[in-house]
């Protein structure tokens, strides 16, 4: 961990060195020109993979090493010197720029408690300011990749994921460790960084108190750096924090040739030691080098074959669609056959001007439902854009975010930190628009359901596109990401795929909520479990609601909205959960740990059930008043949209007191998990009615503006791609 902190350091000095001309004794001392006879490498093995490689790899960095020294001289070739500017270089700019003061023995990982006594009272009285600045540089793959090298991650995965005593005295015995410690220590250039370096220097300074409580009497400065990164780099762990570096090394190296030399390097293992991703190994995605093989199986090929057979059909679709408009008259009076309706159906000539049009099919269509699906989806994706780029991109310092999250940016920023509503507008309208066709088709059976086409149907309607897309994530995504993405953003879509691969089967069956890591595949189909569940709920209750009388239907629709609202009252107030289900001080782990782990509390059915009943409440109610004249006196309607503002504004910005005053009451965390839903949903269930009743005003004439319509149509799509646009995107800037 000594090595990773001035890694940075060494390579600016070796600029400066080679730049001016000036330190040669610099660079014999601690670079020195190598040959294959060479047993002292001095700090070269920073730079370049060269303790205990294979030989290939230890030959080209020999070669390396030597050209690099050729730069005062002007002999070295240009593309030794790209190799060495697109490795990442620590530390970064700000890395130690914000620091946040922390109780040492809060912090401290357990595998450090021998180091720490923390029943010492002085010691356990001691504050760190811990930096929680950028701990990853990535360099640049492209760059190396054009000097014809490889570029490789070398990330602090210490082995068995946690440091012991044992490991820490190898580490300090390290001759390389002490090595770089003397260089530090020794030369004016050095000390004239660090001084320039002056978040370094606070943070140094500042943990003065940590330093005198925990070592021993006038420590080197090695012990003291070596302490202070084993707690950073803990406490880094814990906040899931990439820790390491890319490094661009000779292409005759391999993945497991960077851990090798670092591992020798401290003298202890601690480098790539732990596989990060459970279905794929390190080796398969660790590194990026000029003709990599693709991420290919058997399956890819498959699915390959039937996207070939579908794209014959899209293209012999499509020109006898064209050709029957051009040659209508002459060719095609007679109705088409079976086949050729088929066929035709294929066609992206009139698939993409359906798609485009902005025609309403159905006399009696809710066309304020257009608008609304557009923007509840541009919500949606902008929640999650907010979101899974905190969580993926690689930045400077946590605290702004923090700070954001904390509600830093005011309270109208509130709306894209609790864009939990707009999920639910989803399922408000899945549960109205399965209740208004539904009563339809009763009313026109008088009552006979098609039993098995009602659930079929909808299976076929939903499940066909969602397998489509799963199969392109399977085949396609991992080597979308080796193209244009960095390792990370590799290891994430390999993870995706292989998820597909494996669990896709819930998926389609949707059960995915209900077993554990089910949901990597594609993230967001924890909505598609859910709103399948709902509907296959819907006709139990539907259909008593539409053969009882008024009266009778809303006391059974109330039954089961009493039954889906008791489940959240308990659960919050048994095992004292935060907003959504999440951890506040106080919280029973257990509930975490077993009762609510599978399906969590946020993407459970019986959480998630209230705005699909008011959705079917309202599809009633709508179903009954279709073709009627609705008269509304003005005072009423009125406050109807003021109830409904107040509700809906309540339940979006409600939650910015949390930030405010800190911790709600059990009470209060009560109360709104367990009515926010019903809130939400009736808000715009009014918003919905007042508009299809022709009291929307101009908020009517904007939700049903026909330029919505398109967008409407493709919300779902964009439901299930945007979460991987997103995270690829964000994981390819580091």
């Amino acid at each position: 961990r000594v090595s990773m902190r001035y890694f940075g350091l060494t390579l600016v000095i070796l600029h400066l060195s080679a730049v001016f001309g000036q330190g040669d004794n610099i660079l014999d001392s601690f670079f020195p020109p190598l040959t294959e006879d060479s047993n002292e490498y001095g700090l070269w093995p920073l730079l370049t993979p060269l303790l205990n490689v294979s030989p290939q790899c230890r030959t080209d960095s020999i070669r390396y090493a030597n050209d690099l020294l050729e730069v005062s001289t002007g002999r070295s070739t240009s593309e030794s010197w790209m190799m060495f500017e697109s490795t990442g270089k620590l530390p970064m700019e700000g890395m130690f720029k914000d620091t946040v003061q922390l109780r040492l023995c809060d912090i401290v990982p357990k595998e450090l408690y021998f180091l720490i006594d923390c029943k010492n009272p002085a010691i356990a009285a001691a504050m760190i300011n811990m930096p929680v600045g950028s701990t990853f540089s990535y360099g640049s793959a492209e760059d190396c990749l054009k000097a014809q090298g490889k570029h490789c991650l070398a990330l602090l995965l210490p082995s068995e994921g946690k440091m012991t005593e044992k490991t820490l005295r190898e580490i300090q015995s390290s001759e390389y460790v002490h090595n770089l410690t003397r260089f530090v220590e020794t030369f004016p250039q050095t000390r004239m960084l660090m001084g320039m370096n002056h978040d370094l220097i606070r943070t140094v300074l500042n943990n003065t108190q940590l330093i005198l409580t925990t070592t021993k009497e006038d420590p080197d400065i090695s012990q003291i750096v070596l302490l202070i990164i084993l707690v950073w780099a803990g406490v880094q762990g814990r906040l899931q924090m990439v820790v390491g570096f890319g490094v661009c090394v000779p292409n005759s190296c391999v993945y497991e040739d960077i851990g090798a030399n670092l591992n020798t390097f401290a003298n202890a293992p601690i480098f790539n030691m732990q596989e990060v991703n459970a279905g794929s190994p390190n080796r398969d995605f660790f590194c990026k080098e000029n003709n990599a093989e693709i991420y290919w199986t058997n399956v890819s090929t498959v699915i390959t074959v039937v996207y070939c057979v579908l794209g014959c059909f899209l293209v012999v679709g499509t020109a006898a669609d064209i050709l029957q408009h051009v040659y209508r008259d002459d060719q095609y009076s007679s109705p088409a056959s079976f086949f050729t309706r088929v066929l035709l159906a294929f066609s992206l000539y009139s698939n993409f001007k359906s798609l485009m049009s902005t025609r309403e099919s159905k006399a009696d269509s809710l066309t304020c439902l257009h608008g609304m699906r557009f923007l509840s989806m541009s919500w949606v994706v902008l929640g999650h854009n907010f979101l899974f780029l905190g969580s993926y991109l690689n930045r400077k310092s946590i605290l702004p975010l923090y700070d954001i999250y904390e509600g830093g940016l005011g309270l109208a920023f509130e709306a894209v930190l609790n864009a939990v509503p707009s999920v639910d507008s989803f399922f408000l309208f899945s549960g109205l628009l399965v209740a208004y066709l539904t009563l339809k088709d009763l009313d026109k059976s008088k009552g006979q359901v098609k039993l098995v086409m009602f659930y079929v149907h909808r299976y076929i309607r939903l499940t066909v596109p969602l397998a489509f897309f799963m199969a392109a994530v399977i085949a396609y995504l991992p080597a979308i990401a080796s193209y244009t993405g960095t390792q990370i953003s590799e290891m994430m879509s390999l993870e995706q795929s292989k998820a597909c691969h494996n669990d896709g089967w819930s998926v389609l069956m949707y059960l995915n909520n209900f077993f554990e890591n089910h949901n990597i595949c594609i993230g967001v189909t924890w909505y598609t479990c859910d709103d399948m569940v709902f509907f296959w709920l819907s006709l139990l209750i539907i259909y008593p609601m539409w053969s009882n009388s008024i009266v009778g239907g809303l006391v059974w629709w109330f039954l089961w909205l009493v039954a889906a609202t008791f489940p959240t009252i308990y659960q919050i107030w048994k095992f004292d959960l935060g907003l959504d289900g999440g951890y506040v001080d106080g919280s029973d782990p257990l509930f975490f740990a077993r009762y609510g782990r599978l399906p969590g509390f946020y993407e459970a059915p019986w959480n998630r059930f209230q705005p699909y009943l008011i959705g079917i409440l309202l599809g009633y109610i709508l179903h009954y008043t279709r073709g009627r004249e609705v008269r509304m006196p003005r005072l009423l309607n009125l406050v109807g949209w003021l109830v409904a503002s107040v509700s809906g504004f309540t339940v979006v910005y409600g939650t910015y007191s949390e930030h405010e005053r800190g911790r709600w009451t059990t009470a209060e965390y009560v109360i709104y998990n367990s009515f926010h839903r019903i809130g939400w949903a009736g808000a715009l269930a009014w918003v919905i009615f007042s508009c299809s009743k022709g009291y929307g005003g101009v908020i009517n004439d904007f939700l049903s503006w026909r330029f919505f319509l398109p967008l409407s149509r493709i919300s779902f799509m964009t439901y299930l791609l945007h979460s991987i646009v997103i995270i690829v995107a964000g994981t390819s800037f580091y």
